[in-house]
């Protein structure tokens, strides 16, 4: 697998400089020899799989004839490409860290995902995603484009060689209206539906639980068969990345906690039945 111990900005940097250079029309090949190096270090550099430095990133997006405002912002991914965190934020640094956690998804041996608020992506039916992204009130393009980029980011699950995929919901996120009454109830069906393949497991947290870790806000524990665990934290439709030891610990330890509170898998989805 790749990507497995590269941070998130490294591989948000790779995908940017991927995305400049398709931008420019140039191929791996061409870019090389624009740039002086074989076809392969580009390749490198755009999976993250080589250290590209500041003045190498902005030779390289001069090759590609990069607008400024983007430029700037690519430049500024690899000044900062060693920092521990990264919270994204903005409409340049938004695709950027989906590009990194769709990467993750796809390179991930095992995730995780907790959600005391409502559905996790990769199980929300199109309408249930649709009415999520309408309650903040995007205009209606940036709507179908984040509902779309939702609905393939599922496919990872449906993947010859998918994930083991954990998702722990509160019951609260089963009663709680999203539009039309019916989506809900597609919704439930669908969760069902997830429930029975042999890598979802599907787990509820009563609505009889009081307070428990991680009630503010959701995370997402990204975990690999080579290299150290990475988590996503989420929070008003932002995120952070953290991939230090020290600070993905107490998240993996929040998760123990959490599966002590829950229903186990068939009492999860007879739970999810009366919802429908």
């Amino acid at each position: 697998m790749t990507g497995l111990n590269k941070s998130p900005r490294a591989l948000a940097l790779g995908a940017a400089l991927a995305d400049a250079r398709n931008a420019s029309g140039l191929t791996q090949r061409g870019a090389a020899e624009k740039f002086g190096v074989s076809q392969a270090v580009i390749g490198r550099i755009e999976a993250a799989g080589r250290t590209v430095t500041v003045d190498e990133t902005a030779v390289l997006l001069g090759i590609y004839a990069t607008p400024a405002d983007e430029r700037e912002h690519v430049i500024a991914l690899a000044r900062d490409v060693g920092r521990e965190t990264w919270s994204a934020t903005g409409a340049k640094s938004l695709p950027r860290s989906l590009a990194a956690l769709v990467k993750y998804e796809q390179d991930a041996a095992s995730i995780t995902e907790i959600n005391p608020l409502v559905i996790p992506g990769l199980l929300q039916t199109y309408d249930y995603a649709h009415a999520i992204m309408a309650s903040g009130r995007l205009p209606a393009q940036e709507i179908q484009t984040r509902v779309a980029n939702r609905m393939a980011r599922q496919e990872v699950l449906r993947s010859r060689r998918p994930p083991n995929y954990t998702a722990i919901i509160d019951e609260f996120v089963l009663m709680r209206p999203a539009g039309a009454p019916e989506v809900m109830q597609h919704q439930a069906l669908r969760l069902i539906e997830w429930s029975h393949r042999p890598h979802v497991d599907i787990r509820i947290i009563p609505k009889t639980v009081g307070l428990y870790p991680s009630l503010a806000g959701g995370y997402v524990i990204f975990e690999f068969d080579n290299g150290p665990p990475v988590v996503h934290l989420e929070h008003r439709g932002l995120g952070t990345w953290l991939h230090q030891q020290r600070d993905t610990a107490p998240q993996i330890e929040s998760r123990s906690a959490l599966l002590d509170i829950t229903l186990g898998p068939d009492e999860s989805r007879a739970t999810i039945q009366a919802y429908t």
